[in-house]
């Protein structure tokens, strides 16, 4: 009786925390959807009008990530933020082991 008595708080607890951190993950999840999503979609629906259909992948594009790379320089950026990155991650490790 003991036990039930601490176990159903702690279960209400997890319940609360889990119902919590889903709602603080919504907008993440949407941007998320978004950014597969062509920009006449966007404009026109929601992005949980694609939760109706998720398995449909007609609806998303991976252009949006394409046109970030290419046309707007973000792929040197990001092979200058490996250049650095790598380096100074493998180096400490190697000095501490």
């Amino acid at each position: 009786m003991k036990l039930l008595k601490r176990a159903l708080p702690r279960t209400t607890l997890h319940a609360v925390i889990i119902g919590i951190a889903l709602i603080w993950m919504l907008p993440t999840v949407g941007l998320l959807i978004t950014s597969f999503r062509s920009p006449q979609d966007v404009a026109h629906t929601g992005w949980w009008t694609t939760l109706a259909h998720p398995f449909n992948f007609t609806q998303y594009t991976l252009h949006n990530y394409e046109t970030v790379i290419t046309k707007n320089g973000m792929g040197r950026a990001f092979i200058n933020s490996l250049i650095i990155t790598i380096p100074s991650t493998i180096l400490p490790v190697l000095l501490a082991a």
